[in-house]
């Protein structure tokens, strides 16, 4: 596998971290991450996949020496052995990272909150951060989102794509939900802002 190092800036357009994606190279396999899972999830390996992804990425991350934060991903089927998850967890932490690793649960993971409210105490007391990824692309969680609060919501790219051109009710529901998670003292995360247009209308949010 190889990784991609996307960047995540806030509203002054500075760098404050990278979300670390993973991409296939082998020659006979897909290079896209979703049918790599599809493949492993077929044959039972997705957590180890997603175990690869994360453990090149951080690996990676080190040699890199940046100093900004790391947004890691998991796939929801290690919610439900959360013994194994944290054990590599742990190891990663082992080496002295110069940048805070922010754990990434999807928002058809987070549905569990009980193991999310376990997990959640676990990697406090290991200093890694935890974001609600994908945020508004099914049930918004809300419930989650006050009793197992995250240190990043990451708002879906459907609701960020073409948020310039957007109807007004839909701008306002976005506008509402940034000042709920604001308000809740999260941070807001736009996924997916791929044009200056959207680029300002998320600065104003």
């Amino acid at each position: 596998v190889e990784m991609v190092f996307q960047a995540v800036v806030n509203k002054t357009d500075q760098i404050v971290g990278f979300e670390i994606l993973g991409r296939g190279n082998h020659p006979t396999l897909p290079k896209t991450p979703s049918e790599l899972f599809r493949i492993a999830e077929s044959v039972g390996l997705e957590i180890e996949l997603s175990e690869l992804f994360r453990s090149v990425g951080l690996r990676q991350a080190v040699t890199s020496n940046t100093e900004k934060f790391i947004l890691v991903n998991m796939h929801p089927a290690e919610l439900e052995d959360t013994k194994r998850l944290l054990s590599g967890l742990k190891n990663i932490k082992q080496t002295d990272l110069p940048f805070r690793v922010i754990l990434e649960i999807h928002e058809q993971a987070v549905s569990n909150l009980n193991s999310v409210q376990k997990l959640s105490k676990e990697l406090e007391h290991l200093h890694i951060g935890i974001a609600y990824d994908d945020f508004g692309a099914g049930q918004a969680r809300l419930v989650e989102l006050s009793d197992a609060p995250p240190d990043i919501v990451k708002f879906d790219i459907q609701l960020i794509q073409d948020i310039d051109t957007a109807t007004p009710k839909r701008l306002k529901m976005l506008k509402i939900l940034v000042a709920m998670v604001h308000h809740m003292g999260v941070k807001a995360l736009a996924e997916g802002v791929s044009r200056e247009e959207e680029a300002q209308v998320i600065k104003d949010l």
